[in-house]
């Protein structure tokens, strides 16, 4: 009860466990007014304002947030919320329509296009429509370009019946000089927001990118730049959130010389004023199957309400970037700035981290369980005929036995130009594996005994079948096609795999050199509700990637062991094995992992910086959020291309909003503001 009485009583920044006069007023003087700034900043920027130790700085966090209630809510709430969300119009009807009632208060809004486009005439004009609605609004101005000019808002105000003086009154414009000038001036607005009690509605930024486009130049300096303009994005969104205000910023934009089809124009800043990257051979769950991202589904399945639904997913863009290895349940690779659902263990909520403030034990999530049925799948075979043209027989389904035996080769297999070789131990397994072939294909193998060893091999001499079923060089298309396939066929496979590649020492465990083989399997297994991780290992000898000589694991313990070994078809003495083991107690606990809601979370146990790679970034409807690798990824702005159109009309095509479709329309700029082009 006293703790629950001492949490109710956090309501300023000296309220908080730990923090004296002297940081409240450290704190106060770089930006960090009341809690809600607490809540939603990081340690390191707590550290460094107030000098406090890292440790200390997370507490802060942390009771901020418990005493504001922060983290995920229902969807209804969310709706109510929203409902409340505030639009300021754009002086046009169809514009307004474009942005479904005009520009949304809670996020930025950013403006691209060249020289003349109108980017600073819409920066004047918002400034004077948000009066217009509230005749006590106040508009920031920071003009980084000296664009603003009074003689034009008085023009707008007289076009929009407002009085000349107080529309100039109600507009506070601040020159920036630099790019540090420039964020802390949004440092300022702050202040002026929250101490003097000031009705702000808006704030525009006339340019973003200048100042920044300045000071850093050339490639050596562009990593420096990001950084500092993402700092300042999140500034600019912190401050749109906390305050229920529209974020107006003009960007600049430059010409792609490899564009030889199309608009070459884009916009200064690239994915910091936009998305977030991640590694483009990850594994991505969609509802056509387990893929890789760089395929670019359309739609993905994605967190949502607690739940699972499937998103349609656009805008794929790939770059090359610098990644981190982020090691939990599985591997991800994703850059810096990349977000992650992160479940706080005390509060049971969930906030959003990037990779740059992910912490040892932080909590990802992971899908307890995705409904998939899935369906019989055709196989499209390379070779039909012999090189005498005598017609192969060929399933034209992918069935169980099929899936099977592609297990079997793709775990213990070995395919050279004209014959596939199976080795085992018993005979009689052999027989088996002998007869699914001569049923799929009509060809019998033949059976040997390993001289100076307790094995046998099974040999199947056949050129066309070799091509066809060579799932080491097609893995991405036979394990696609596996995954969207059936659960029995699922479980063949993984079956099949384990006969050959698995051991069975108090788990399950199947071993690959290439660890997208086991991303797959991982992902077959949620669809059956069947937790696992995976691991890397450096090793010696035969059979291990040449890179760092790598070998990695996939394991299912404790529970999750159980639910596999009752649906597995695998070999009868492993299955015995298996049996006999489940009976013991078993002392292998999964993990200090639990569950919420549909989800499971799993404890980070490292964090890498890795190579620079090709990543993909992404953007899913209406969630934001999808699912890679095991592991729930979060990636959004609303983002609006300017251009001139003819007779010195003006084009305003939206390229990227967080719940609207795709679209443009054309007005022109006059005297009084907007006006729509009539047809």
């Amino acid at each position: 009860m006293a703790e629950k009485e001492k949490k109710t009583k956090i309501k300023q920044i000296n309220d908080l466990p730990g923090v004296g006069s002297t940081t409240a007023d450290k704190l106060k003087e770089t930006g960090f007014h009341d809690l809600m700034s607490i809540a939603a900043s990081s340690p390191a920027l707590i550290t460094a304002a107030s000098g406090v130790s890292g440790k200390i700085a997370r507490d802060m966090i942390n009771n901020a947030r418990d005493s504001l209630k922060m983290g995920f809510e229902d969807a209804e709430k969310i709706e109510e919320r929203r409902n409340n969300i505030k639009k300021v119009s754009t002086g046009s009807p169809s514009f307004n329509k474009l942005l479904d009632g005009g520009f949304e208060s809670c996020a930025i809004t950013e403006v691209y296009g060249g020289y003349g486009s109108g980017k600073t005439q819409l920066g004047h004009i918002l400034s004077i429509t948000v009066q217009k609605e509230d005749p006590t609004a106040i508009a920031f101005y920071i003009d980084t370009e000296n664009t603003f000019r009074p003689d034009r808002i008085r023009q707008l105000a007289k076009g929009a019946g407002l009085d000349p003086e107080k529309a100039l009154k109600n507009i506070k414009v601040a020159r920036a000089y630099n790019s540090d000038h420039q964020m802390l001036l949004v440092d300022k607005a702050e202040e002026l927001i929250t101490q003097n009690k000031m009705n702000v509605k808006v704030l525009i930024v006339d340019s973003l990118t200048s100042h920044f486009r300045a000071e850093f130049l050339g490639r050596g300096t562009l990593a420096d730049r990001q950084q500092k303009l993402n700092k300042h994005m999140h500034a600019l969104l912190r401050l749109a959130d906390k305050h229920d205000i529209v974020v107006f910023v003009t960007n600049q934009v430059m010409a792609k010389p490899d564009a030889f089809f199309g608009d070459p124009t884009e916009p200064i800043g690239g994915h910091i004023v936009g998305h977030n990257c991640i590694a483009e051979d990850s594994i991505i769950y969609t509802p056509d199957g387990l893929m890789k991202i760089k395929n670019r589904p359309k739609t993905v399945f994605s967190m949502a309400n607690k739940d699972i639904k499937i998103n349609q997913a656009t805008n794929y863009e790939t770059t090359e970037k610098m990644t981190y290895k982020i090691y939990a349940n599985n591997i991800i690779e994703a850059t810096e700035e990349h977000k992650f659902p992160i479940l706080e263990p005390k509060t049971r909520t969930v906030l959003l981290k990037k990779v740059s403030e992910l912490r040892i034990n932080d909590k990802l999530l992971s899908p307890k369980r995705i409904q998939f049925k899935g369906e019989y799948q055709t196989i499209h075979w390379k070779l039909l005929t012999t090189y005498n043209n005598k017609k192969i027989d060929h399933p034209t389904i992918l069935t169980e036995n099929l899936a099977y035996l592609l297990g079997i080769i793709l775990g213990d297999g070995s395919i050279d130009k004209r014959s596939i070789e199976i080795k085992c131990s018993k005979e009689e397994d052999l027989i088996i594996v002998n007869n699914i072939i001569y049923d799929l294909f009509k060809k019998v193998g033949k059976i040997y005994k390993i001289r100076n060893k307790n094995a046998f091999r099974l040999r199947v001499h056949s050129k066309e079948i070799v091509n066809n079923l060579n799932i080491k060089k097609n893995k991405d298309y036979f394990l696609n096609m596996i995954s969207k396939s059936p659960s029995s066929v699922r479980i063949a496979f993984i079956s099949g795999m384990i006969d050959t590649d698995g051991s069975l020492q108090r788990e399950i465990c199947i071993s690959q050199a290439d660890k997208c083989v086991l991303d797959y399997i991982q992902g077959m297994l949620i669809y059956e509700g069947i937790q696992s991780i995976i691991r890397c290992q450096k090793s010696k000898g035969l059979g291990f990637s040449k890179k760092n000589n790598l070998m990695h694991h996939l394991r299912v313990r404790s529970k999750n062991c159980k639910k596999l070994a009752k649906i597995l078809t695998m070999r009868y003495d492993k299955r015995i094995k298996l049996i006999r083991y489940l009976k013991r107690k078993s002392r292998n606990k999964f993990y200090s992992n639990s569950e919420w809601n549909s989800f499971i979370t799993y404890p980070i146990k490292k964090i890498e910086k890795y190579e620079k790679k090709k990543v993909i970034d992404l953007n899913v409807e209406n969630s934001h959020t999808f699912i890679v690798n095991g592991i729930c990824s979060h990636n959004s702005t609303f983002r609006i291309y300017l251009r001139k159109g003819k007779k010195g009309s003006r084009v305003a095509k939206l390229v990227d909003a967080p719940n609207l479709p795709d679209g443009e329309t054309t007005f022109y700029i006059e005297e009084k503001g907007l006006k729509d082009i009539t047809i």
